[in-house]
């Protein structure tokens, strides 16, 4: 939206909107590592527990324990094949506002305003491990808001053969991230381990949900999982200025100073 009032007054509203809502990425291993301290991975979900253990004579925490783990899954190093067996989304939203005014104030002198307003919300959602069984998972949420505020005054001087900027500006942004990960395939893995090193005999299946409550405070689960809240609030303020000589017609000179001061807070 453009509007003239008069001959050296401009303003120009800008607005914008995106959205995007797709399946993947889905996620190819090139090189399979143990988790430590647990060795757990996708082709041996039973990790250390399966292993043989010389404190034990040979046998492992499974045999003892009597313990039933899942089989290891199958790891795929091929590109042109890959597995998935949880949902997956990739959900982005993004809408802006922007105002810019240029004021001539003289045929040698203009002011400039740009303030910005910008919103963005993303939702993704992956399988993680690359094998065909669930054994690690995501679910990732961000929404974030930013204003900024620019000014800048730009001039001629000494008939035109002098050019100059100078202004100040402001940013600020208030980011929320949530992380949730879980890990469906290593629940019996994690109820013997906890149940046998703290109560020294593996849990009932599901007692991992007496462990506490997820992030939300209210929902439990049975299956292992790591949640992360994340709020970063950004501030940046600005001042520059530069000037360009123009020496003769094929050559300038030209040199800049600008002062940044960013503060975070999370």
């Amino acid at each position: 939206l453009l509007l003239t009032p008069t001959d050296n007054f401009e303003m120009v509203v800008r607005g914008s909107w995106a959205e995007n809502d797709s399946d993947g990425p889905i996620l190819i291993y090139t090189k399979q590592e143990l988790v430590a301290p647990t060795l757990t991975s996708p082709a041996n979900p039973g990790g250390v527990l399966v292993l043989p253990q010389d404190a034990l004579g040979g046998a492992s925490f499974a045999q003892i324990f009597g313990l039933t783990l899942p089989a290891g899954g199958t790891v795929n190093f091929d590109r042109d094949t890959t597995f998935q067996n949880r949902p997956t989304e990739n959900r982005f939203e993004y809408q802006s506002l922007s105002n810019t005014i240029k004021w001539e104030l003289s045929p040698s002198l203009t002011l400039t305003s740009i303030t910005a307003y910008v919103e963005s919300d993303s939702k993704r959602n992956d399988d993680l491990d690359g094998s065909d069984i669930d054994f690690f998972g995501s679910d990732i949420r961000r929404v974030s808001e930013q204003f900024s505020q620019d000014f800048n005054l730009i001039g001629s001087a000494f008939d035109e053969k002098f050019d100059w900027i100078v202004g100040p500006f402001y940013m600020s942004e208030d980011a929320d991230q949530r992380q949730e990960f879980v890990f469906p395939s290593q629940q019996p893995f994690f109820e013997g381990l906890l149940g046998i090193f703290i109560f020294g005999a593996p849990l009932p299946s599901g007692s991992l949900a007496g462990f506490g409550p997820r992030l939300d405070g209210v929902t439990t689960s049975a299956i292992p999982f790591v949640d992360f809240d994340m709020n970063l609030e950004t501030t940046s303020t600005a001042a520059y200025m530069q000037g360009t000589w123009h020496l003769s017609d094929r050559l300038r000179a030209t040199a800049g100073l600008r002062y940044t001061k960013d503060e975070r807070d999370s």
